[in-house]
């Protein structure tokens, strides 16, 4: 999930009642929150870094209880330094639970995590949320915003959040035709508003928050798992070798009732737009995949074809034969749908010079071999 989730998440938490038990109260609780995503850093080193590294061993069990005890050192020095009572224990059962609410956010999502590194490098995807959704943010900030207190700075935040947010979800207005979520989202801003000015909330709104966020998970979980109920039949039909395995359907943004479809086979992926209460039979498309092409087989054995096919959950090959030899550009349909679209998700490989792009090294053959053998 996007990092604003996170830190909603965490205020929510702080103001149920945790922000009250460490040094640095709420703003502690949000450092929390975020402190998987240190590994943004690598993608100073360039993009196949940042596919190797995010969403990996600070994403991962092991990684969220060290950084969280490595927090809870930090605040209980702190704490001791300025004579906050707080003890160790309440230090680290505040921290330890915040921090755990990152991967488990993350793992609702399409874009997989990694939560047994460093024992294994497998993906795991929840397929319930799309990585930003506004109806979380309208769901928490509302709460946030109607229980908290009132100066000139709160309100300038929440000014300055408010329309950040706002500008996104017009963006996605514009840009996705997602008008209904953006008349939600007024509507919803603008109850807030008058709720705040007939008073301020119980702080205890915030945790019957976070409750219907799980809620809300629960519900799309039902509504998941009827849609690839109903839609298998018709997979089926359309591809007679497919199991119930190579089937996925994938939240789109700010729409819980509609699913991106992928069927994933050895030599092809299909795709299709899926209606969680429509009666319309699905349009699939398909997109050979190329695996077995000479030139894709040996993209693949190179470093940046190793690391991009690991991280790529429907991944497709593209060959352009030139006088110097032929490039091959791996897409995951995930971000360019149906190889169509350049950008986040391609890497482009000529393998007789591929140890020119930046790489940070193979994957272990152990892990990638038996995701291979799935597919």
């Amino acid at each position: 999930m996007d990092n604003l989730t996170h830190s909603l998440v965490a205020a929510s938490l702080g103001r149920a009642g945790l922000s009250d038990k460490i040094p640095g109260g709420t703003f502690s609780l949000i450092v929390a929150a975020n402190l998987a995503d240190l590994d943004i850093v690598a993608s100073f080193w360039g993009n196949l870094y940042y596919l190797a590294h995010h969403r990996g061993i600070t994403h991962s069990i092991v990684g969220t209880a060290g950084l969280a005890a490595l927090l809870v050192a930090v605040l209980w020095l702190v704490g001791r330094f300025r004579g906050h009572p707080a003890s160790l224990a309440r230090i680290a059962l505040a921290v330890g639970l915040t921090a755990a609410t990152h991967p488990l956010l993350d793992l609702t999502n399409s874009y997989g995590l990694r939560p047994f590194l460093p024992f294994t490098d497998h993906w795991y995807y929840g397929d319930l949320v799309f990585i930003i959704d506004p109806y979380i943010w309208l769901l928490l900030g509302g709460t946030l915003f109607v229980t908290g207190t009132r100066s000139r700075l709160t309100t300038a935040l929440w000014l300055a959040g408010g329309a950040l947010a706002s500008a996104v979800v017009l963006f996605g207005a514009v840009n996705l035709g997602l008008w209904l979520t953006l008349a939600i989202w007024v509507a919803g801003l603008a109850a807030a508003v008058l709720v705040r000015r007939n008073g301020l909330r119980p702080v205890s709104w915030a945790g019957g928050a976070l409750a219907v966020v799980v809620m809300y998970w629960g519900l799309l979980a039902v509504v998941h798992w009827e849609t690839l109920r109903r839609y298998y039949p018709e997979v089926q039909a359309r591809y007679p070798s497919a199991t119930r395995e190579a089937v996925s359907a994938i939240p789109r943004a700010a729409n819980p009732l509609e699913w991106d479809l992928y069927v994933e086979l050895p030599n092809e992926i299909g795709y299709a737009l899926g209606s969680s209460f429509s009666d319309d039979r699905p349009e699939f498309e398909t997109t050979p995949r190329n695996t077995q092409h000479p030139a894709a087989v040996a993209a693949m054995a190179t470093c940046p074809g190793a690391v991009f096919t690991h991280f790529a959950r429907f991944e497709v090959f593209e060959v352009e034969e030139t006088g110097d030899g032929p490039i091959v550009t791996i897409k995951d349909v995930r971000f360019a749908r149906l190889a169509r679209n350049r950008g986040f998700g391609t890497v482009s490989i000529r393998p007789d010079s591929a140890s020119e792009i930046p790489c940070p090294g193979k994957p272990t053959r152990r892990e990638d071999d038996l995701r291979m053998s799935r597919k």
